[in-house]
């Protein structure tokens, strides 16, 4: 079961490699197929097998022998751990489906505002949504309008004292 887990999340991991790279460029992440950001040629299946791909092609395009950035491994391994942790904390339950989402929403979000020091709405109103539906099925759903009223208070604080002191905006 580690094992499936684990190999599971380094393909979920792969999809948020393509969110982490698309969306801040406003590429389709359905199409086109996945693709060298160097040459542009298409990437076969055999060089996207997520973590063994990059290990086997030593990190390098197969087409153009660019340089594959180590963000791809590390994304899909970091993935991988964290579907199986969540398992083993919490099993195969509602807790773990919530945790699979959390994970599936702040990867991407957090490596994007690394990369662009911003956070896309296509990411955080999903994933505030899924917050808010996770809170109704547990039966509070007043913690997560409360709790979701709290982090938009605090962000907008930190909107306007950015503002107030830079004399610009300060976030995104």
């Amino acid at each position: 079961m580690a094992a499936f887990l684990f190999i599971l999340g380094t393909a979920f991991g792969s999809f948020l490699n393509v969110l982490i790279f698309r969306l801040p460029k406003g590429i389709s992440i359905v199409s086109p197929r996945s693709f060298c950001p160097s040459c542009g040629k298409n990437i076969p299946w055999y060089d996207n097998i997520p973590i063994l791909s990059y290990i086997l092609l030593r990190g390098k395009c197969r087409n153009c022998g660019a340089r594959i950035s180590i963000r791809y491994p590390v994304v899909e391994g970091l993935t991988g751990v964290l579907f199986l942790t969540g398992y083993l904390l919490y099993g195969f339950s509602l807790q773990y489906i919530e945790f699979l989402v959390l994970v599936l929403f702040l990867i991407p979000i957090s490596f994007i505002d690394l990369d662009t020091m911003l956070i896309p709405d296509v990411l955080s109103i999903p994933g505030l949504m899924f917050g808010l539906l996770f809170a109704l099925l547990r039966g509070r759903i007043m913690d997560g309008v409360s709790g979701a009223l709290a982090g938009a208070s605090i962000i907008a604080l930190l909107y306007f004292v950015g503002r107030l002191i830079y004399k610009k905006e300060a976030m995104g």
